[in-house]
């Protein structure tokens, strides 16, 4: 009987250290647990004050281009929201987000359509004075995306330093600039509304000299006659002589001969110039091209 009564009390007393060392182990687990979600949640707080929260943000916009190509009313908020934060950032002189901005503009690996946005937001916090000296360089440089100079040269557009702007612009059109990039200038020095402050003689040298020179592309030449149309009422004798020359030039492409002779006959009252015959075929190379 005593035997019995000394068993039962050993199974009783092994019962109880089976249960102390299940709570034990489960206050073990608890605690684990516990050190772990505070060890994560640390690692998560350093994590953003290291990367820096105008990196999360251009992450953000930058999976809305990656991931939703069809970006439809939330997608569009989505983005606004952010685009609204790296503005507000760039305003406070944000030299991180800034260098990061230029990193994606100048990286043909990102989306084109991002690149873009982000040229857009800093014309938003820049003014033309302002405009990042990188840009500039990417202006200038004949081997650069035109759809991302074009960018440029219309979201920089501003009329408080047109001065410096139209100066720019021909510089662009004296260099080897892409032609889509020129065609682009030239309808941007069309846009301009105070021609007879910005226009000069000097400028219509340079156009003299493009529009005159057989290497020309007659895809570029065209649109200069057009755009000396411009330069007429302001200097009608310097500019008809040009025209005059592009006239008589018979080697010179039918379509620019056209418009040389139209922008001279609007302005004579007598002896028109006889306007020279263009095919089906030369206009549409001319609108196709």
């Amino acid at each position: 009987m005593l035997k019995i009564k000394k068993q039962l009390t050993n199974l009783k007393s092994a019962i109880l250290k089976i249960r102390k060392k299940r709570g034990s182990l489960k206050a073990k687990i608890i605690i684990g647990i516990i050190s772990l979600i505070i060890i994560l949640t640390l690692y998560l707080i350093f994590s953003l004050l290291f990367i820096g929260r105008e990196r999360i943000i251009l992450a953000k916009l930058r999976n809305s281009y990656n991931f939703e190509i069809i970006c439809h009313e939330d997608c569009r908020l989505r983005r606004e929201l952010e685009i609204n934060k790296l503005i507000n950032l760039l305003k406070q002189k944000n030299k991180k987000l800034e260098e990061q901005i230029k990193n994606i503009i100048l990286n043909e690996e990102e989306e084109i359509e991002l690149r873009q946005e982000l040229i857009k937001i800093l014309s938003q916090v820049n003014d033309t004075e302002n405009i990042p000296e990188y840009l500039k360089l990417y202006l200038e440089d004949s081997s650069a995306e035109v759809a991302l100079q074009t960018t440029i040269i219309n979201s920089f557009a501003v009329e408080a330093n047109e001065e410096a702007e139209i100066k720019y612009y021909f510089n662009l059109l004296a260099g080897e600039a892409d032609l889509n990039l020129k065609l682009e200038v030239i309808r941007s020095l069309s846009n301009f509304e105070n021609k007879k402050k910005l226009f000069s003689k000097t400028q219509l040298e340079l156009i003299s000299k493009l529009a005159l020179e057989q290497n020309t592309s007659k895809n570029l030449r065209a649109p200069l006659i057009l755009l000396l149309s411009d330069y007429y009422p302001l200097f009608p004798n310097e500019t008809k002589k040009i025209l005059t020359q592009v006239y008589n030039n018979k080697n010179t492409d039918k379509i620019s001969r056209i418009f040389a002779a139209d922008t001279i006959n609007r302005y004579l009252k007598n002896n028109k110039l006889t306007v020279p015959e263009a095919s089906n075929e030369e206009w549409n190379n001319y609108y196709n091209n």
